[in-house]
Protein backbone atom coordinates (compact mmCIF):
# COMPACT_ATOMS: atom_id res chain seq x y z
CA UNK A 1 0.00 0.00 0.00
CA UNK A 2 2.90 2.40 1.15
CA UNK A 3 4.21 1.85 -2.68
CA UNK A 4 1.32 2.55 -4.48
CA UNK A 5 0.91 5.49 -2.55
CA UNK A 6 4.71 6.68 -3.36
CA UNK A 7 4.00 5.65 -6.90
CA UNK A 8 0.46 8.34 -7.23
CA UNK A 9 2.68 11.05 -4.76
CA UNK A 10 5.56 10.99 -7.36
CA UNK A 11 3.29 10.83 -10.57
CA UNK A 12 1.24 13.94 -9.00
CA UNK A 13 4.52 15.50 -8.73
CA UNK A 14 5.88 14.78 -11.99
CA UNK A 15 2.39 15.72 -13.45
CA UNK A 16 2.30 18.95 -11.82
CA UNK A 17 5.99 19.98 -12.62
CA UNK A 18 5.03 19.06 -16.42
CA UNK A 19 2.55 21.67 -16.87
CA UNK A 20 3.85 24.72 -18.94
CA UNK A 21 3.16 28.00 -17.27
CA UNK A 22 1.20 30.58 -19.09
CA UNK A 23 1.59 34.67 -19.51
CA UNK A 24 -0.95 36.77 -19.60
CA UNK A 25 -1.28 40.10 -21.91
CA UNK A 26 -3.43 42.58 -19.91
CA UNK A 27 -4.80 45.78 -20.65
CA UNK A 28 -7.10 47.72 -18.42
CA UNK A 29 -11.40 47.27 -19.26
CA UNK A 30 -11.29 49.93 -21.22
CA UNK A 31 -8.67 48.89 -23.48
CA UNK A 32 -10.52 49.54 -27.46
CA UNK A 33 -9.70 45.81 -28.24
CA UNK A 34 -10.65 42.30 -26.49
CA UNK A 35 -7.68 40.41 -28.02
CA UNK A 36 -3.81 41.07 -29.92
CA UNK A 37 -2.33 39.41 -32.39
CA UNK A 38 1.20 38.11 -31.43
CA UNK A 39 2.10 40.23 -34.67
CA UNK A 40 0.93 42.93 -33.08
CA UNK A 41 2.12 42.85 -29.49
CA UNK A 42 5.38 42.75 -30.81
CA UNK A 43 4.75 46.10 -32.69
CA UNK A 44 3.78 47.25 -29.81
CA UNK A 45 6.66 46.31 -27.60
CA UNK A 46 9.06 47.36 -30.12
CA UNK A 47 7.45 51.17 -30.44
CA UNK A 48 5.67 50.14 -33.92
CA UNK A 49 1.91 50.56 -32.54
CA UNK A 50 1.30 53.36 -30.37
CA UNK A 51 -2.95 53.92 -31.09
CA UNK A 52 -5.68 51.30 -31.03
CA UNK A 53 -8.76 52.82 -31.51
CA UNK A 54 -7.83 55.92 -30.81
CA UNK A 55 -6.37 54.71 -27.50
CA UNK A 56 -2.60 55.73 -26.86
CA UNK A 57 -1.11 52.43 -26.12
CA UNK A 58 2.19 51.98 -23.53
CA UNK A 59 3.38 48.60 -22.68
CA UNK A 60 5.12 47.74 -19.30
CA UNK A 61 7.70 45.57 -19.03
CA UNK A 62 8.56 43.23 -15.56
CA UNK A 63 12.42 44.70 -14.78
CA UNK A 64 15.20 42.23 -14.43
CA UNK A 65 12.86 39.05 -13.88
CA UNK A 66 12.36 35.27 -15.05
CA UNK A 67 8.86 36.42 -16.74
CA UNK A 68 10.64 39.17 -18.61
CA UNK A 69 12.88 36.64 -20.35
CA UNK A 70 10.12 34.34 -20.90
CA UNK A 71 8.30 37.44 -22.28
CA UNK A 72 10.91 38.34 -24.65
CA UNK A 73 11.77 34.94 -25.78
CA UNK A 74 8.75 33.29 -26.44
CA UNK A 75 6.36 36.52 -27.15
CA UNK A 76 8.84 38.55 -29.12
CA UNK A 77 11.45 36.18 -29.94
CA UNK A 78 14.48 37.45 -28.38
CA UNK A 79 17.09 38.01 -25.82
CA UNK A 80 17.19 40.44 -22.87
CA UNK A 81 20.28 42.07 -24.16
CA UNK A 82 18.91 41.83 -27.76
CA UNK A 83 15.57 43.51 -26.56
CA UNK A 84 17.85 46.42 -24.65
CA UNK A 85 19.83 46.97 -27.58
CA UNK A 86 16.90 47.73 -30.06
CA UNK A 87 15.69 50.15 -27.82
CA UNK A 88 19.15 51.60 -26.95
CA UNK A 89 19.56 52.35 -30.72
CA UNK A 90 15.59 52.81 -31.46
CA UNK A 91 15.57 55.88 -28.86
CA UNK A 92 19.09 57.60 -30.11
CA UNK A 93 18.23 57.36 -33.39
CA UNK A 94 14.06 57.82 -33.76
CA UNK A 95 13.43 58.80 -30.58
CA UNK A 96 11.27 56.35 -29.34
CA UNK A 97 9.92 55.72 -26.12
CA UNK A 98 10.50 52.15 -24.37
CA UNK A 99 7.72 49.96 -21.99
CA UNK A 100 8.28 51.20 -18.52
CA UNK A 101 9.61 49.05 -16.35
CA UNK A 102 7.35 47.60 -13.20
CA UNK A 103 9.34 45.61 -10.26
CA UNK A 104 6.29 42.89 -10.17
CA UNK A 105 2.87 41.29 -11.30
CA UNK A 106 0.95 43.44 -9.33
CA UNK A 107 2.59 46.51 -9.62
CA UNK A 108 1.91 46.02 -13.36
CA UNK A 109 -2.17 45.30 -12.67
CA UNK A 110 -2.19 48.38 -10.35
CA UNK A 111 -0.50 50.20 -13.21
CA UNK A 112 -2.98 48.61 -16.20
CA UNK A 113 -5.25 49.35 -13.92
CA UNK A 114 -4.74 52.95 -14.29
CA UNK A 115 -4.88 54.05 -17.84
CA UNK A 116 -7.00 52.56 -20.65
CA UNK A 117 -3.81 52.36 -23.03
CA UNK A 118 -2.20 50.35 -20.64
CA UNK A 119 -0.50 46.70 -21.40
CA UNK A 120 1.48 44.66 -19.24
CA UNK A 121 1.88 41.16 -18.88
CA UNK A 122 1.66 38.55 -15.99
CA UNK A 123 1.36 35.04 -15.09
CA UNK A 124 -1.99 33.59 -16.20
CA UNK A 125 -2.64 31.89 -12.51
CA UNK A 126 -2.00 35.76 -11.05
CA UNK A 127 -5.27 37.14 -13.09
CA UNK A 128 -8.30 36.87 -10.81
CA UNK A 129 -11.14 36.34 -12.84
CA UNK A 130 -13.31 38.18 -10.42
CA UNK A 131 -10.74 41.46 -11.06
CA UNK A 132 -13.27 43.40 -13.68
CA UNK A 133 -10.83 46.19 -14.19
CA UNK A 134 -8.35 43.83 -16.09
CA UNK A 135 -8.95 41.77 -19.18
CA UNK A 136 -6.74 39.49 -20.68
CA UNK A 137 -6.33 39.71 -24.13
CA UNK A 138 -3.85 37.23 -24.94
CA UNK A 139 -2.44 33.78 -23.37
CA UNK A 140 1.10 32.14 -24.10
CA UNK A 141 2.40 29.22 -23.15
CA UNK A 142 6.01 29.61 -21.97
CA UNK A 143 7.13 26.36 -20.34
CA UNK A 144 8.38 25.69 -16.66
Amino acid sequence: MKIKILIIAIGLLLYENAQARELAIIANKAYPSGSIAIAVLKDVYRGEKTVEGGVKIRPIDQEGSMIEKKFLEKALGTTIDRYKGYWIKRIFQDGGVPPVKKKSSGAVMESVKQEAGWIGYIWKDEVDPKDNEIKVLLTIEVGD
